[in-house]
């Protein structure tokens, strides 16, 4: 039998006797197995097989049982509700800065798309999409050099129509990086191209120019004070407070420039501590400015407006007027001494 079963091979007896021993082995119940055997396969013993003799069968997929459980019937099949998706609002796009926007072009690509549309029209809001917080910055000052003043009008009147947030946003680099640099860069005259920009830009956003334009300037070498004088006069009397504060803050030596800046100021009533601040800042220059006729009229302007003097405060614009040499220290030494002969009355309304 065992010759018949394995065909043409031939085994010796002894081979035949082992391999039986084997087929016996493998024909016994897996409990009696190695333990090595069940650890490396999980046999399963049979002590727990009749422990547990219910084991669930598994589901076959592509029986019609499961297909029952799976594929109901259309007409009960419940559409989800599109109610929810009607009542609801669009998320309106956050516009009080430019940092969520995602730029795809080069800032030098930029500057020349928008030195071209500002040269010609106003910006539309698609032309600002690749502007980022990261970018404005250094487009805005590419621009201030190379645009026009028709240009510079149109951005400013750009940024005015945008929605409050993103245009104070724009205001502010605007003011500071374009209107500065232009300011700096007039001449004694300007034109009106210029005026009506940054007449505009204070109309619609006057604290960002105040703080971003017109204080920074008090620190600088104007060459053309038209255009700040016009802008101080626009600004409300509590305003031109602040104003004061500012100038007193921002300068340490009166410019000549200063001097006329000072005198539109000044058309407001001046409490004791500020009066006396911008005493000690004219006489330090009583003697530079002795023929300077703009720092005799700053001086006439305090005379006539402000309220009475104190002792100390009569003695620096008693040195002031006793140094000056132009024709109006005449009538600085009449108010003065007017109210030096008046003692109960210090101020000569």
């Amino acid at each position: 039998m065992e010759d018949d079963f394995f065909g043409r091979y031939k085994l010796s007896n002894e081979t035949i006797e082992k391999v039986k021993g084997v087929r016996e082995a493998l024909q016994g119940s897996p409990g009696s197995s190695d333990n090595k055997w069940k650890t490396l396969f999980q046999v399963e013993d049979e002590t727990d097989i009749s422990r547990n003799p219910m084991k669930d069968d598994p589901i076959e997929i592509g029986s019609k049982s499961s297909q029952r459980f799976e594929e109901p019937d259309n007409d009960d099949v419940e559409l989800p509700s599109t109610q929810f998706y009607f009542t609801q609002t669009k998320l309106e796009e956050n516009n009080c800065s430019p940092s969520t926007k995602f730029t795809t072009r080069s800032p030098s690509d930029i500057i020349k798309s928008l030195l071209e549309i500002l040269e010609a029209r106003c910006l539309d809001a698609e032309d600002m999409n690749d502007l980022t917080d990261a970018n404005a910055i250094e487009i805005v000052e590419n621009l201030a050099k190379r645009l026009s003043s028709r240009g510079s009008y149109n951005f400013c009147c750009s940024i005015c129509d945008m929605e409050t947030g993103l245009g104070t946003y724009y205001a502010r680099i605007m003011c500071s990086k374009l209107l500065f640099q232009k300011m700096l860069q007039l001449e004694k005259n300007s034109n009106r191209v210029d005026l009506s920009t940054i007449t505009k830009m204070a109309e619609k956003f006057p604290d960002d120019v105040r703080k971003c334009l017109v204080v920074p300037l008090f620190n600088a070498n104007l060459k053309n004070t038209k255009i700040i004088l016009m802008l101080i006069k626009s600004y409300a009397p509590s305003a031109k407070k602040e104003l004061i504060s500012d100038f007193l803050e921002a300068v340490d030596e009166l410019q000549p420039w200063h001097v006329t800046v000072l005198q539109s100021l000044i058309d407001i009533q001046l409490d004791e501590d500020t009066m006396t601040r911008i005493l000690s800042l004219l006489v330090d220059k009583a003697l530079a400015y002795a023929d300077d006729k703009n720092y005799s009229q700053c001086i006439l302007s305090l005379l006539k407006t402000q309220s009475p003097f104190t002792d100390n405060q009569r003695n620096m614009l008693h040195e002031m007027i006793i140094t000056h040499k132009t024709v109006f220290k005449k009538p600085m030494k009449n108010l003065f001494d007017k109210m030096f002969r008046h003692r109960d009355m210090w101020h000569i309304s």
